[in-house]
């Protein structure tokens, strides 16, 4: 399927007949699709070079591969040679930000509103017309006052005019004053978002559990021996019976009432976040290196908090890196438990899930673009109207998973945290999808600790009578059938886990050091 196909039908799903917005084809919106850095909420466009090289697939259509060209025109005159700081793409500066490799590094693209926003904190609060950004950008690329950019249809006179007024608004004193102090901010501005995605940034994380989870959820980072961080939320009563969970595509919410359920459960609950939940400055990472991160991160949690082996519960496609772990560690894990299991072959296609078959055919055509068409995916649907429109109509086919939306839009913060979540976590939503395309139930078979699969009786997107036959395909793996439940695990829902796994227990012998769940 041709990319431009790929991203024509995306927006077929997230645009509504009426809608004002710009055609992906647009100039402005071009760069919006390629990989980038998100600083302050704002996406910076970025692409990777190796070997002197864009990483960028090819063939792509010519609104996206305009970009590329000018980033990799920029990066052969570096390897020429001649290190201009910036280069000009349409009305995009690109800033080159080589790495400590030879040939390695990142072309930076940055529009106009995000130039004018720094222009605006750093000069005083100066504004700056759009002629007077034009004007910045040219001489911020080199290109001489007397002749102009490519498509300035102004007289010199007219630039040099504008070049005064930009000089006074700026408080400085010549063009070439504006070129160096200018691009040294901007330079130090992209310094500082490329080196915060370089090292842990744990605020985002803090901030979100602190703004809509109950005071009983505690925000846990683990520093591991490399450097590496791992962010886990911990609940529960402390000396209950450990579980490590699994999260689905962005984290449940959790209210008073789940804590009160675990707590008379006696359930201890340890969920290690994938790399990009809830941390958009993580830098990107691919399916395996997820599911490595991931597998370290459980192990750490093991060890730290459940003993020498461990009870392990994933919750939709998670389900991947719980069968990965427990193939990788066997001895560490005395019982899998599968909840809300995904399968992709002969699973409903209905419209309103659209978006997801549309994601996942980016991933297997061209996954470059995957977590840039996620960002034109959220941009659109997380407006207000849209965003409640969308969830609603995407499960109103199943009550439970509708009254779980309906809680989530109506009773968490009126919808805010789940727009939050998805917001921050689209590193790891990308690879979540990912998973979906090979689950790799076929692992299963090999595992030798007791299996269990909990599903919902009313999931219509990953319907019983599949996962029966799934079951079924599996030796030893038993099936336990959660009532009155779809796909979605929150609120009721979640709490009939939550007693379904408290009457599960492991063999004896292989609990470790972790207590029995009461009667």
């Amino acid at each position: 399927m041709l990319i431009r196909q790929l991203i024509d039908d995306l927006y077929d799903v997230v645009v509504e007949p009426g809608d004002a917005i710009r055609s992906w084809r647009q100039t402005a919106d071009n760069s919006g699709l390629l990989p980038g850095i998100d600083f302050d909420g704002q996406i910076m466009p970025s692409l990777h070079y190796a070997q002197w090289r864009i990483v960028a697939p090819p063939s792509l259509p010519p609104e996206l591969a305009a970009p590329v060209a000018a980033a990799q025109a920029l990066v052969d005159q570096w390897k020429e040679g001649y290190s201009r700081p910036f280069g000009l793409a349409g009305d995009q500066l690109l800033v080159p930000r080589p790495d400590s490799e030879p040939g390695a590094g990142l072309v930076v693209f940055l529009g106009p509103q995000l130039i004018a926003g720094w222009i605006a904190a750093d000069f005083s609060g100066a504004r700056l017309t759009p002629a007077l950004m034009q004007l910045l950008v040219a001489v911020l690329a080199g290109v001489p006052l007397r002749t102009g950019g490519p498509g300035d249809g102004r007289s010199a006179e007219t630039r040099k005019t504008q070049a005064r007024e930009l000089r006074n608004r700026l408080g400085l004193a010549t063009t070439e004053e504006v070129a160096r102090v200018v691009g040294a901010f901007l330079l130090r501005r992209v310094e500082e978002a490329v080196g915060r995605r370089q090292r842990p940034d744990n605020t985002v994380f803090h901030a979100h559990v602190e703004r809509f989870y109950p005071a009983g959820v505690q925000a846990l980072v683990i520093l591991d021996r490399d450097g590496s961080t791992h962010r886990i939320l911990a609940m529960g009563p402390v000396n209950g019976r450990p579980l490590i969970v699994l999260h689905p595509l962005i984290l449940p919410s959790i209210s008073t009432e789940d804590l009160q359920d675990l707590n008379r459960l006696g359930l201890r609950l340890y969920w290690p976040l994938r790399l990009g939940q809830l941390a958009p400055h993580d830098p990107p990472s691919s399916e395996e290196q997820t599911i490595h991160h991931a597998i370290r991160s459980i192990d750490l949690v093991r060890n730290g908090f459940c003993g020498a082996t461990a009870t392990l519960v994933s919750i939709a496609a998670a389900s991947k890196v719980a069968v990965a772990y427990a193939r990788k560690h066997p001895e560490r894990v005395d019982m899998l438990c599968l909840a809300a299991a995904c399968v992709l072959r002969g699973r409903p296609q209905t419209t309103s899930r659209r978006l997801a078959k549309s994601i996942l055919h980016i991933l297997d055509s061209a996954p470059w673009l995957a977590e840039g068409a996620l960002r034109v995916a959220t941009r659109h649907l997380l407006s207000e109207r849209r965003f409640r429109r969308f969830l609603t109509s995407h499960f109103a086919d199943c009550a439970p998973d509708s009254a779980a939306i309906r809680y989530e839009l109506n009773d968490v913060a009126g919808g805010r945290r789940m727009k939050e979540a998805l917001e921050l976590s689209l590193h790891s939503i990308r690879n979540d999808f990912a998973f979906q395309r090979d689950l790799q139930w076929d692992q299963v078979r090999r595992l030798k600790m007791p299996v269990h699969i909990l599903h919902g009786t009313l999931d219509s997107i990953h319907p019983l009578p599949l996962i029966r036959e799934l079951v079924a395909s599996l030796p030893d793996v038993q099936l336990h059938v959660m009532p009155d439940t779809g796909q979605l695990l929150i609120g009721r829902s979640l709490r009939g886990m939550f007693r379904l796994l408290a009457g599960l227990a492991p063999p004896q012998h292989s609990r470790g050091t972790a207590t029995s769940a009461p009667p």
